[in-house]
């Protein structure tokens, strides 16, 4: 059981590195506003994601949901699994963090893009227009 956890966290970690290498591209093309390839690697990352949900799916499948992962490597008394487990852990922090800085990126510009739209179209639904006489008309 053990060593089907170890092999279990070590794709885990391959997998979320995999993961971990496609946001920094992805931050990489939010910066330079590269929106072709920015979609392009959308599809890899819903495979890498697909890839992660099946090994959670084979965790989840070995333990079940009662018990936690964590609990497993606290209580066991390989120093590899401790480890391999930090390691993963650290790995997933700094990839949660990269994920919400290319959401707030993409955010930011969103925001900047819907404001210029603002700015470029009229605020009045109807536009002002002069009459025969000269006179604003609405």
């Amino acid at each position: 059981m053990i060593t089907d956890l170890k092999v279990i966290i070590y794709e885990e970690k391959n997998i979320i590195s995999k993961m971990m290498e496609l946001l920094k591209e992805q931050f990489d093309y939010i910066v330079e506003k590269d929106l072709e390839n920015l979609n392009m690697l959308n599809p890899k990352l819903e495979d890498i994601s697909r890839e992660l949900a099946s090994i959670e799916i084979k965790r989840r499948q070995l333990f079940g949901d009662d018990i936690s992962m964590s609990e497993v490597v606290e209580n066991s008394n390989d120093r590899y699994l401790k480890e391999i487990y930090t390691d993963l852990k650290h790995i997933l922090a700094l990839a949660k963090n990269q994920q919400e800085s290319n959401d707030s990126l993409i955010k930011k510009e969103l925001i900047f893009t819907k404001k210029m739209i603002n700015f470029i179209k009229p605020a009045d639904k109807q536009t002002a227009t002069y009459n025969s006489y000269g006179n604003i008309r609405k």
